[in-house]
C-alpha cells in the first residue's frame, strides 16, 4: 500500500527490509507472507513470492522459549554437505531446564536428492519440543519440479508436501497436504496453491498459522508493455483466496483485482 511505502527498503539490491507498523508481541508466533509481483527487479521480472505455510522446521524455534526468554544451550551439533545429487542437513541441539520446562533434546534432519535437471526430492524429520514438556515428532516428504525451458525461455515449478505430526501437545497424529504450483513468465503468469491441514496437526519445530483447513488460493497475471511515457510496464491481476474447514464448510474467501503499474 502507498502509505507503507516507507515501511519497506532495499539494500544493494539484494535485502529487502520490512520495518512492521507495530511492535510484534514477545512469545507470538509470526509468519511473512508476500504475494508474486510484489517485488520486481531493474529487468522487470516478479519475485515468486513467499507461501510456504505450513512449515517443518523454523530455527527460531531453538533457543526461544514461548515466553520469549531463551533457555540455556548446553550444546549441540550441526552437519551440512552435498556430495553429487544428495544433500544433508542435521542440527541437534540440548537446552537445559528453564522455568517450568524440563531439558529438551532438539532435532532436525533433511535429505534430498536432485532429480532430472531442475527438479529434487526430499524428507524432513524433526522431534522434540521447546514449548512444552511433552514429545513431539514430525515426518515429511516432498517433490519438486523444476523446468525453466518449457516452449524455450518459460519456467514452471511444481511442489507437493506431505508432513505428519505425532504430538502430546496436540493429543494425537494429523497432517498436512500442500500442492504449489508457479508460472512466473511473461505476459501470462499464475501462482496456485492448496493446502490441507488438519486439526492436530502441531509442527513444534516448525511453524502453521491455522489448522483444521483447507485452502484454495490463485494468482493469476498478465503483463503488458505500453511504451508509454510514463508507464513502462503493467499487469492486470485477479487473486482469489478461499478458506473453508475440513468438511468443506466456508469460512474465509475474497477476490481481489486490479492493475500494477511501473513506469
Amino acid at each position: 500500500r502507498p502509505e507503507n511505502a516507507k515501511k519497506i527498503s532495499l539494500a544493494s539490491g539484494a535485502v529487502l527490509t520490512i520495518n512492521p507498523t507495530a511492535n510484534l508481541t514477545v512469545g507470538k508466533n509470526y509468519a511473512i507472507q508476500i504475494a508474486a509481483t510484489a517485488i520486481d527487479d531493474t529487468a522487470g521480472t516478479s519475485f515468486a513470492g513467499i507461501t510456504n505455510d505450513p512449515v517443518p522446521f523454523y530455527s527460531r524455534r531453538i533457543g526461544l522459549a514461548a515466553d520469549g526468554t531463551t533457555p540455556d544451550l548446553l550444546g549441540g551439533a550441526k552437519i551440512t554437505g552435498r556430495a553429487g545429487p544428495w544433500t544433508i542437513g542435521v542440527l541437534d541441539v540440548q537446552t537445559d531446564e528453564h522455568n517450568s520446562l524440563e531439558a529438551k533434546n532438539l532435532f532436525v534432519g533433511r535429505l534430498s536428492r536432485q532429480v532430472f535437471d531442475e527438479s529434487s526430492v526430499g524428507v524432513i524429520a524433526t522431534h522434540g519440543d521447546p514449548h512444552t514438556n511433552g514429545d513431539n515428532t514430525l515426518v515429511g516428504a516432498d517433490f519438486a519440479y523444476v523446468n525453466s525451458h518449457i516452449a524455450g525461455t518459460k519456467s514452471l515449478a511444481v511442489r507437493g508436501a506431505v508432513q505428519a505430526t505425532d504430538s502430546d501437545r496436540a493429543d494425537g497424529i494429523d497432517a498436512a497436504t500442500t500442492v504449489w504450483a508457479t508460472f512466473p513468465n511473461e505476459p501470462l503468469n499464475f501462482i496456485w496453491w492448496y493446502n490441507n491441514i488438519e486439526d492436530r496437526f502441531d509442527p513444534a519445530l516448525g511453524f502453521v498459522s491455522r489448522t483444521g483447513i483447507q485452502e484454495f488460493y490463485t494468482y493469476h497475471g498478465y503483463v503488458v508493455h505500453p511504451k508509454l511515457r510514463f508507464i513502462e510496464q503493467a499487469e492486470f491481476f485477479c487473486e482469489t483466496d478461499y478458506i473453508t474447514d475440513l468438511h468443506g464448510n466456508l469460512l474465509d474467501d475474497g477476490v481481489w483485482t486490479g492493475v500494477f503499474m511501473r513506469s
